[in-house]
């Protein structure tokens, strides 16, 4: 589920618990409310552990072997080099700027 989907699961939730007149609807709307919210919580724990997991993969270095630079992926490569943080280019990408002859590419510092 979306993060969008889980707030409106959330409020759907607290709406029935405000609505329960009894105290089995109230202890079952209860349970459904802290899933739900137990759910949020796992997934922006989730997406959290994600992109620290992003964070520690070092970047790359790009150094053009022609004055000029390239142009690979979108992006241009200059004579002088260039360090992309992690994340910028795809796998595919990342092999694609390995295996082109004028790039020299390496982890960056």
């Amino acid at each position: 589920m979306s993060k969008a989907e889980l707030e409106q699961a959330v409020k759907d939730a607290q709406k029935v618990l405000d609505d329960a007149t009894t105290k089995a609807q109230r202890t079952a709307a209860g349970k459904a409310l802290g899933a739900a919210k137990k759910a949020l919580a796992d997934a922006d724990k989730a997406k959290a552990e994600r992109e620290a997991a992003e964070q520690e993969k070092p970047g790359i270095r790009t150094k053009a072997n022609v004055k000029r630079g390239v142009y690979r992926c979108g992006k241009f490569h200059s004579f002088e080099g260039e360090d992309w943080p992690a994340g910028t280019f795809t796998e595919k990408e990342l092999r694609v700027l390995d295996a082109e002859p004028k790039l020299d590419v390496s982890l960056a510092d």
